[in-house]
């Protein structure tokens, strides 16, 4: 396998809600999160994900978890990354990913300008416009906040 190519495959708008965040939480783990009655102790800043969205690309060639910081808008990169398997329906694990031509990958972008390209490997790539997050992709949206 060669270096890996990547095509952008969707860009899918993604509006947090309180709820959301709650069940992102528990679906990481984040127990610490929770004060005693359940409740989500972090502060959210509701603005930084005014424009949140989750990005879509299919990777072919040899690949590492650590391709995926060539990837920005400015100072955004990659959040969250979830790696899936060729047709964007199951997620696989890390070491799946790396021995899997064909792999796709999803993961959260703030503040995503879809008039500006992304970078990939110091490639300017064209954003396609917001869509609306297809159903095989809803298991991957368990966004939670940065600190």
């Amino acid at each position: 396998m060669g270096k890996a190519a990547y095509r952008l495959i969707g860009v899918y708008k993604i509006i947090p809600t309180e709820e959301s965040i709650k069940e992102a939480a528990r679906y990481h783990e984040c127990d610490y999160l929770f004060d005693g009655e359940g409740n989500f102790t972090d502060e959210i800043d509701w603005e930084n994900h005014q424009n949140l969205a989750l990005l879509e690309f299919q990777v072919s060639g040899s690949f590492t978890p650590n391709d995926l910081m060539n990837i920005s808008q400015g100072d955004q990169a990659p959040y969250m990354e979830f790696y899936l398997d060729p047709r964007g329906e199951k997620c696989v694990d890390e070491n799946q990913a790396i021995r899997r031509d064909g792999r796709r990958v999803c993961f959260f972008m703030h503040f995503l300008d879809n008039t500006r390209p992304v970078m990939v490997d110091d490639q300017k790539g064209s954003l396609t416009p917001m869509q609306d997050l297809p159903e095989r992709l809803i298991p991957f949206t368990h966004y939670l906040p940065v600190d």
